[in-house]
């Protein structure tokens, strides 16, 4: 009896601990993930500052940009920008990188204003 005692507190241990294991796995996962899509948008943010006017900036499909630039590096990832009005300046812009992983969608949002 003592040994089927030892052997079920054992084994709840093991499920404990394989769980935490697990969960910080996902975790990790999820961090690269969003310093993955963080230097994206810093990338692109990066060709923006570059571009030598800001209709440049705002008649560039940024999606077609970085899948042509080899900057999607995420799995389905989806790269949105908008701007609060197109014509000012500064132009306000907001970027959202998306993705998924495990049947689960993640954004990352970016914001700056660019002024030429």
């Amino acid at each position: 009896m003592e040994t089927l005692v030892a052997v079920a507190i054992l084994s709840m241990g093991l499920l404990s601990s394989f769980l935490v294991y697990l969960n910080a796995k996902d975790s990790s996962q999820l961090a690269r993930d969003t310093i993955t899509a963080t230097t994206v948008g810093d990338y692109i943010f990066e060709e923006m500052v570059s571009r030598a006017a800001l209709s440049d900036i705002t008649d560039t499909d940024w999606q077609a940009w970085a899948l042509n630039e080899g900057v999607a590096a995420l799995p389905e990832q989806a790269v949105t920008v908008t701007y609060a009005d197109e014509e000012a300046d500064p132009l306000a812009v907001t970027l959202e990188v998306g993705w998924e992983r495990k049947e689960r969608e993640y954004h990352v949002t970016l914001t700056t204003e660019l002024t030429k």
